[in-house]
């Protein structure tokens, strides 16, 4: 993933997505200190992710509204929803069209919950280790994030503001 996104910020030379490697190098730090029993070390490194985000934020609002606003105008909000498009923005685009935006960014957030929550119980059982507090709060807190994100963004695009 980190190299997709390396690559993607090269070629649109926006410096902004290298925070989504450094990102990816914490997951991947937080994973180990996770499966290493390592609770401290994990949680002071969802810290400092967290302290990532809040300096990056008003950076993100922006290029994710450019990223919306340009997917927008790529798709056909009346053509019918795809299974497949649930893993691309144009099919949450035309589900908030359609649905609301409200409906469409809870769905959202269970996906998120859903693929967060089930990686780390996948993992868990797996390696035979013992994570659920941690599993539990790290998929509610990492899981928001998104969501909040994607409301922000998507409640401001013009061809959506009849949704509620």
């Amino acid at each position: 993933m980190a190299v997709i996104t390396i690559i993607r910020a090269r070629r649109e030379k926006e410096r902004l997505f290298y925070l989504g490697v450094v990102a990816d190098f914490l997951l991947a730090l937080i994973a180990i200190s996770v499966l290493l029993k390592q609770i401290l070390i994990a949680s002071l490194l969802i810290a400092l992710g967290s302290l990532f985000l809040i300096v990056a934020w008003p950076k993100l609002v922006k290029l994710s509204g450019r990223e919306y606003t340009k997917t927008l105008k790529e798709v056909d909000l009346s053509a019918p929803l795809r299974m497949r498009e649930f893993f691309t923005m144009k099919g949450w685009l035309k589900l908030a069209s359609g649905w609301g935006v409200w409906k469409t960014v809870l769905l959202f957030w269970f996906f998120n919950v859903a693929g967060m929550g089930g990686g780390l119980f996948l993992t868990a059982i797996f390696l035979g280790i013992e994570i659920t507090t941690f599993a539990v709060t790290y998929t509610v807190l990492g899981s928001t994030f998104l969501p909040i994100l994607f409301y922000r963004q998507i409640k401001e695009l013009s061809v959506l503001r009849g949704s509620k």
